[in-house]
């Protein structure tokens, strides 16, 4: 099943007998210009001085959920602070994005607006160096350490 939000389509994945996952955006098989910025999967953050009307920011970084390259717009979910990470990065900080539970009746639209999701053209957000550490495809579970 897909479900469009503002032009951007969201595939929804679960059965009914589980609850729905908010997961990774599955990157397609295409050619990728060297010169040009792609946000499949980025952390990303505003732009100082960009104009971004009626955006309420919630987090410093946010985690790209969906990047349709052809209207050059993210939909991007907040990363909020979650402790440090232990072993290797020992004492680096966590960011983790709060995913809510999701039940089948729930309206894609009101679902996104609940965990402060925002729409935004490519052009408002600057990449982040970062590093995906829990290698998962559940936006739930991963862990981000931002490497600025």
């Amino acid at each position: 099943t897909v479900i469009a939000l503002q032009g951007l389509p969201i595939k929804v994945r679960g059965k009914s007998n589980k609850p729905m996952l908010l997961r990774k955006q599955k990157i397609p098989s295409m050619y990728r210009s060297p010169k040009k910025l792609y946000f499949y999967n980025k952390v990303v953050t505003p732009k100082p001085g960009a104009v971004h009307p009626n955006v309420d920011y919630k987090s410093r970084y946010y985690f790209v959920i969906n990047y349709d390259i052809d209207t050059e717009e993210i939909r991007a979910i907040p990363l909020f602070l979650r402790g440090q990470f232990k072993g290797k990065r020992e004492g680096r900080p966590k960011w983790k994005a709060h995913v809510l539970p999701r039940n089948e009746k729930s309206n894609e639209q009101n679902y996104l607006k609940t965990m402060d999701v925002i729409t935004s053209p490519c052009s408002n957000w600057d990449i982040v160096e970062s590093y995906a550490v829990t290698k998962c495809a559940s936006v739930q579970e991963e862990s981000w350490d931002v490497l600025v």
